[in-house]
């Protein structure tokens, strides 16, 4: 190509460029406009959607979150409302039970009521009792009592007191029925004063110290009289004192070989210590026999036991001896005591005032019912 050419084609490009050049900035205005026009348009949708979201899509958003929340709320009443069902039920069913129970509780109170007033009855009844009955019920008491003293204590004195302790009750009573149980007390006292009035106390004290005396009584000893020097006799020339004179010879034949020596010293008894002890130890044991037979009121063993140790005592004590012969002397007194004691087995007045006592409650009272 030539240079001419070069040069006419530079030209026309240029020619173009200059020609399209402001073809170009018209193009770019109108882009702008409408790049612009579309970010308005943008903003305006923004704006509108934000609007839309904020007047509908929000509070729309809200009422389904609270929705939600009422859904659980329902739920929390729902289980709350099934909670409060059992306890419900169950409150009836304790209602019931507690309403069965009063139920029962104040048919128990009407019983108790209904037994209240029955036993205020019976005791109305007994208070209105007649005082007669009060004192037949004292002497029944009292003639037990006088049984006590009689049969556990063998107090007769006692007893007798008490059975006309009695017999005053049933006299301040003035009921002619009663006279057949003052008859029986009236034969009671007489057959308790008949029984023997020995002291079996008395006696058992009166054998304990005659036992304690035993040691300082004597025994029945060998006693050596004492060697006393004698005057020489002569032989009488009389024919009719031979005998005299014989005895003389022989006692002068026996001085010539015998010789006797004055005893100073003490006696010893034939008997060895022991022996004394076993018969101290029996004589104490016989005595203690009749004592326990004098507690007892057995006449047999007391007589028998007292005739015992008057044996021992004379066949082995001193006899000679005055505290020895008071010692048998106060021992023959003693069994001649009579100690036979025979009480009654009953007393009639009992057996009848329980008769009495038992019908006269049977008429006043049908008893306390509990």
């Amino acid at each position: 190509m030539t240079t001419s050419e070069l040069l006419v084609k530079d030209t026309d490009n240029t020619e173009e460029k200059q020609t399209k050049t402001p073809k170009k900035k018209g193009g770019n205005k109108s882009l702008w406009i409408a790049i612009s026009l579309l970010f308005l348009c943008f903003l305006a949708c923004s704006g509108t959607a934000f609007w839309f979201f904020t007047e509908h899509y929000q509070p729309l958003v809200s009422k389904v979150d609270s929705q939600d929340n009422l859904a659980l709320q329902l739920e929390r009443v729902a289980e709350n409302q099934q909670g409060l069902s059992q306890k419900i039920e169950k409150n009836q069913n304790i209602h019931g039970q507690t309403e069965e129970k009063l139920a029962q509780t104040l048919t128990h109170l009407k019983t108790q009521d209904t037994r209240i007033k029955a036993i205020n009855t019976d005791i109305n009844q007994l208070n209105g009792a007649r005082a007669s009955d009060w004192l037949v019920a004292e002497a029944d008491y009292l003639t037990r009592m006088a049984g006590r003293k009689l049969w556990l204590e063998d107090d007769t004195h006692t007893a007798v007191l008490l059975l006309k302790e009695a017999d005053l009750r049933l006299e301040e009573n003035s009921d002619p029925s009663l006279l057949q149980v003052r008859q029986a007390i009236a034969e009671d006292i007489q057959r308790i004063e008949q029984v023997n009035p020995v002291s079996s106390t008395d006696i058992a004290l009166t054998l304990t110290g005659i036992i304690n005396t035993l040691d300082s009584l004597p025994l029945n000893t060998l006693v050596i009289p004492d060697t006393e020097a004698q005057a020489l006799t002569q032989v009488s020339d009389d024919i009719a004192d031979w005998r005299t004179n014989l005895a003389r010879v022989w006692q002068s034949l026996v001085d010539d070989f015998v010789s006797v020596k004055r005893n100073s010293t003490n006696v010893e008894p034939l008997m060895s210590a022991s022996q004394r002890f076993l018969i101290t130890e029996q004589l104490a044991l016989s005595l203690q026999q009749s004592q326990y037979a004098a507690l007892h009121y057995d006449a047999p063993l007391y007589e028998a036991s007292l005739q015992q140790s008057i044996s021992i005592v004379e066949k082995h004590y001193d006899l000679t001896a005055a505290q020895t012969k008071q010692f048998i002397n106060h021992l023959s007194e003693l069994a001649q005591k009579d100690i036979s004691r025979p009480l009654p087995s009953s007393l009639i007045s009992h057996g009848l005032l329980q008769k009495a006592l038992s019908s006269r409650l049977n008429a006043s009272s049908t008893g306390i019912t509990l």
